[in-house]
């Protein structure tokens, strides 16, 4: 019953005890304190989201489960909150426009920058990898073609 506000900013999903830090959030909350999340969230077709999907099926077909450590998505969280007694209200600041490079976001898999591939075993990301280039070509063509979408900051407003 300390703080005002608790503020997470794109981390939620690194956080491997997720729901107990959840419990710590309200514990050390002010009766009408808030927890803030803050995130990143596409806007429609998402280029993206579409490769990196892909990427995670091709090495789900090698028996591997690509996930994120801590919580899985928005919806898990907030459900996870609610059920804490929690009221969450999305406060979306900003929409924005972002280029996306095929080739840029298999790079970034391969060098492991997103959680989803931190515990894919080697031989699995490197024949994935693979796979997921070919398909690249395939469905986007020229892997340098640069693609413009959409995307917002959203506030994730939490009273307990």
């Amino acid at each position: 019953g300390t703080f005002d506000a608790v503020l997470t900013c794109h981390v939620m999903h690194l956080v491997g005890p997720w729901r107990e830090a959840l419990l710590e959030y309200r514990r050390i909350l002010k009766p009408k304190g808030a927890y803030i999340n803050a995130r990143t969230e596409h806007v429609g077709e998402s280029i993206h989201e579409q490769v990196r999907s892909h990427w995670r099926s091709q090495v789900e077909e090698y028996g591997v489960i690509s996930q994120r450590p801590g919580v899985k998505d928005e919806k898990e969280l907030h459900e996870a909150l609610r059920s804490m007694g929690a009221v969450v209200t999305q406060v979306e600041v900003v929409r924005f426009p972002r280029s996306y490079v095929v080739r840029e976001l298999i790079e970034r898999i391969a060098k492991r920058s997103f959680s989803h591939s931190w515990d894919v075993p080697d031989d699995v990301l490197e024949k994935s990898l693979d796979e997921l280039k070919s398909w690249s070509l395939q469905e986007y063509g020229d892997l340098d073609k640069v693609f413009e979408e959409q995307a917002c900051f959203i506030l994730d407003v939490t009273h307990f």
